[in-house]
């Protein structure tokens, strides 16, 4: 998935739909959605323990992400997104969201079964 592809989910999800063809506004949202991606995919793979690899452009290619983890960052980026623009409502909800899925991707796929020792 290019960066192209999540910035334009986005805007699908977040029904910013104005912003196409007014220039300054798409050249400020490319821009920006650059630093949102990068932001939140570092997240994402330091939570998950892989090699961050940022994209320089929106035409940069986002590979080695499950389902799991391309959704997550959709949301992260949808949040920042809406931060961006002050659109708190939108942002509370893709938060919420974003949040959920990054706690999913920290769990382990194994747990080990201990006793407490009070003594320590």
């Amino acid at each position: 998935m290019t960066g192209y592809e999540i910035a334009k989910r986005c805007v699908d999800l977040l029904g910013y739909h104005d912003a196409i063809g007014d220039s300054d506004l798409e050249a400020t949202a490319r821009k920006s959605s650059i630093e949102y991606i990068n932001q939140t995919l570092l997240d994402i793979c330091t939570i998950s323990g892989k090699e961050y690899q940022p994209i320089e452009s929106l035409d940069g290619n986002i590979s080695d992400l499950s389902v799991f983890e391309t959704s997550a960052l959709v949301y992260g980026v949808c949040m920042w997104i809406a931060f961006g623009v002050g659109d708190g409502e939108k942002q509370t909800m893709f938060s919420h969201l974003y949040n959920a899925k990054r706690t999913a991707l920290s769990h382990t796929d194994r747990i080990r079964d201990i006793t407490p020792n009070p003594e320590g």
